[in-house]
């Protein structure tokens, strides 16, 4: 075995330990969490929501043209279902909600 390998012990309340009999850290949730700030966490989400608020306009403005056309004749539907369901709505509405004159 290779220095600083985790021998696991297969007694029951042993947890596992390097070669030379120290135990393993272990990372609890509260350790990491810890690690992970709200700024870092608002970055990573930024992009999706961008994302997201570009579709719902986007999408709305097609659906407000008067020459527009829906499947289902109801434009009221199809504006709720862009505004309340998040993500998947306005891509629902341009790929199946449209239909092309």
């Amino acid at each position: 075995m290779r220095s600083g390998a985790v021998r696991h012990d297969t007694r029951i309340g042993v947890g596992p330990t390097t070669t030379d009999g120290a135990p393993v850290e272990r990372w609890t949730h509260d350790d990491v969490e810890a690690h992970v700030t709200d700024t870092q966490i608002l970055l990573l989400l930024l992009p999706v929501i961008l994302i997201e608020i570009g579709l719902i306009i986007f999408a709305l403005r097609d659906l407000l043209r008067p020459e527009r056309t829906v499947r289902g004749e109801s434009k009221l539907m199809w504006g709720l279902i862009i505004c309340f369901i998040s993500l998947i709505g306005p891509i629902l509405y341009l790929t199946v909600g449209r239909r092309e004159e």
